[in-house]
């Protein structure tokens, strides 16, 4: 985002403030607005802030931005979060003879319990009497297409944006609030007006107050309403930002030179070309911290709950000093310790230091809703750790199990989890609610852990959570925006903090820029294993008796790599062409012994899962590893004489080899070809 740069204060005609708009582009909301000469469409100006222009590159932040303070703008379009039928535009929630703020539970889409906020964009006369104007109801800008954006307050100082007022140490989480949008929808004017709802799932905690979300507006005007930003200037409420005024800096708005008017809910701009002066800026002060007082007339706002808990998830606490704002909203907002609140990250992937019990890394396990927003929960919400690989649980510690632990969150505030290395490699922590694996966090060991090998850290900055600080084309101290694809060139076209490689961008562009260097890394990975040793016995029943298979595997773990059973899904299968062969899978199912060398088993004589009655897989101090399982159950295999092939997958890595099976149809035995 572009924050700060010289102004050069160009000299503006006089008389352009006087000029009357050309005929063509006489829509009654622009009555009296100032005018460019050279176009004769009236500027894009913020109401009661000065007029500000890219200049000549149409990018602002640079040496030829324009700034006139002689030349203020009016009010042409206002946002109320209701639905507005009379002719005069009413005050905005909080604001002097205003309704109360309109609380709803976070929603919008097909999923969710939540709600939508509903509201009334109004094209203004701007006269300010009544103070807010009338609705211009003129035909001519009916059809023009508006949109609606929601941001959110996160941190509550009742600014969104950065704002030195509340000190200068928290402006790159409040930069936050004015980089990722919190909802939006689009629609079209009718009568000077939009009716509609915007869906918000970031929200807050009823218990701490829930989240203040303001809703800003822009709608096109011109004759024609086929052409966006080529017909007519762009009218606005006050926003927290300055959009770009190019169409080139629109993500998903059609083909150069101007979007596609059919499909103007794609728009979305690039943040690259916002433009956000930094707080105090020596000649414009912070004039696009967005109150949420009620005090800025063209917006108004509402205040967003979480729904129910439902889930839990990790999360770390986030800090500015580490922190980089992104086009994805990522901070979440939880209780603070003792009171208020504080900011914290889903915790997709943690770096702990490899360095015993000098360091150890704290986390927050938080009931979340349906949109992993940190929420109230209805009753006791039971959940479960477990902890696979080379890291142990510190505390709590209840059950003295450094594997597992136990935990009723009885509030927002959740509990403290800290979890520290227990040797070389890497590990993972799987939460479950109900019996049910909610998530999966990934746990690199060592502060140099390069998961894909290609040349960027996890964790480049060093902060203990990978993805606070997400390269973006730059690769020197940031994380890598990939960490499970090679992609040594960052690209993240969008600025959402994750890769080109890993969100979808590439697969809709394969030619896109980076997108020919996406590959999984080489090793470890599904071809890269292969087993030992195999050796597999079927039996198939008569009449009542049950299918009976017996299996012996063997194989050596890769370098680096690292399983982790007894929280990772651990799944057998024999293919063969023509049978049905035989698939068995445990879902975390398995105990760890914690012994001195890996060893995990697995016992159920009622043979409840896929006919297993008893699984255990065994490892020794150099990586090499054994597994044993026995199944019995009604019509359990089909496998015949001749090839096949066993795989066995744990979490992330495959190990396969081809059989050869021989004997007759009752009883059939499979043996690894060399």
């Amino acid at each position: 985002m572009r924050r700060s740069g010289a102004l050069a204060f160009l000299a503006l005609l006089a008389l352009s403030a006087a000029v009357p708009p050309a005929a063509s582009f006489a829509q009654q909301v622009l009555s009296g607005d100032p005018v460019d000469p050279s176009t004769g469409k009236a500027y894009p100006i913020f109401p009661g802030m000065p007029l500000l222009l890219p200049g000549g590159d149409k990018r602002f932040g640079t040496s030829d931005d324009v700034i006139n303070t002689g030349i203020t703008g009016d009010v042409d379009l206002v946002v109320r979060a209701a639905a507005v039928l009379s002719s005069s535009i009413p005050p905005p929630s909080r604001a002097a003879g205003g309704p109360a703020i309109t609380t709803v539970v976070a929603g919008g889409g097909t999923i969710g319990d939540g709600g939508e906020a509903s509201f009334t964009v109004m094209a203004s006369d701007g006269t300010g009497s009544p103070p807010y104007g009338n609705v211009v109801t003129a035909s001519d800008l009916d059809l023009r297409p508006a949109t609606v954006y929601a941001f959110a307050d996160l941190d509550g100082d009742g600014i969104i944006g950065p704002t030195n007022a509340d000190g200068s140490a928290d402006n790159a989480l409040e930069l936050q609030e004015a980089t990722a949008y919190a909802g939006r929808q689009m629609g079209s004017l009718d009568n000077g007006r939009f009716f509609d709802s915007v869906g918000v799932e970031i929200a807050a905690p009823a218990s701490i107050g829930g989240l203040d979300v303001a809703l800003v507006a822009g709608a096109w005007t011109g004759t024609d309403a086929n052409k966006l930003f080529t017909d007519g200037p762009f009218i606005l409420t006050r926003w927290p930002l300055f959009p770009p005024l190019d169409p080139k800096d629109l993500l998903g708005g059609g083909a150069a030179p101007a979007p596609d008017p059919a499909t103007p809910s794609q728009l979305e701009w690039d943040i690259e070309r916002n433009y956000l002066p930094a707080p105090g800026d020596p000649v414009l002060g912070t004039p696009f911290a967005l109150s949420v007082s009620g005090s800025e007339p063209t917006t108004d706002q509402v205040r967003v709950v979480s729904g129910s808990a439902v889930s839990a998830r990790a999360f770390t606490e986030a800090s500015a000093s580490t922190f980089v704002a992104r086009a994805r909203p990522r901070l979440r907002v939880a209780p603070a310790a003792g009171a208020g609140r504080t900011l914290v990250l889903p915790a997709e992937r943690i770096v702990i230091p490899a360095d015993g019990a000098t360091s150890q890394t704290s986390l927050r396990i938080l009931p979340v809703d349906l949109f992993s927003n940190v929420a109230d929960p209805p009753s006791a919400l039971s959940v479960t750790l477990a902890l696979g690989g080379a890291a142990t649980i510190v505390s709590p510690n209840t059950d003295g199990n450094g594997k597992t632990e136990s935990l009723s969150l009885t509030s927002a505030a959740g509990a403290v989890v800290v979890i520290d290395d227990a040797g070389s490699g890497s590990a993972r922590l799987v939460v479950s609610v109900g019996g049910s694996v909610a998530q999966t966090v990934a746990i690199a060991i060592g502060a140099d852990a390069d998961s894909d090998g290609d040349s960027i850290a996890d964790d480049g900055n060093a902060s203990g959570v990978s993805g606070d600080r997400s390269c973006d084309g730059a690769v020197a101290g940031c994380d890598d925006n990939c960490p499970r694809v090679i992609n040594p060139s960052q690209v993240d076209s969008d600025h959402d903090g994750i890769g080109d490689c890993c969100d979808g961008t590439c697969i809709l562009d394969p030619l896109s820029a980076g997108c020919d260097e996406c590959a999984l890394p080489a090793t470890p990975g599904p071809s890269s294993s292969a087993l030992a040793r195999a050796s597999i016995r079927v039996k198939a029943g008569s009449g009542d008796e049950d299918d009976k298979v017996g299996i012996k595997l063997a194989f050596d773990l890769p370098a680096g790599a690292a399983i982790a059973p007894d929280v990772e899904t651990v799944t057998l299968a024999i293919t063969q062409a023509g049978s049905g062969g035989y698939t068995a899978s445990l879902a975390s199912r398995m105990t760890d012994l914690l012994r001195a060398t890996p060893s995990f088993r697995y016992v159920d004589r009622s043979a409840a899962v896929d006919g297993i009655t008893k699984a255990q897989l065994k490892g020794s101090a150099d990586d090499a590893f054994k597994m044993g399982l026995k199944a019995r159950g009604a019509a359990l295999a089909d496998v015949a004489a001749g090839a096949a092939t066993v795989t066995l997958t744990i979490g992330d890595d495959v190990f396969a080899g081809s059989l050869e099976c021989t004997g007759a149809d009752s009883r059939m035995s499979c043996e690894l070809v060399p």
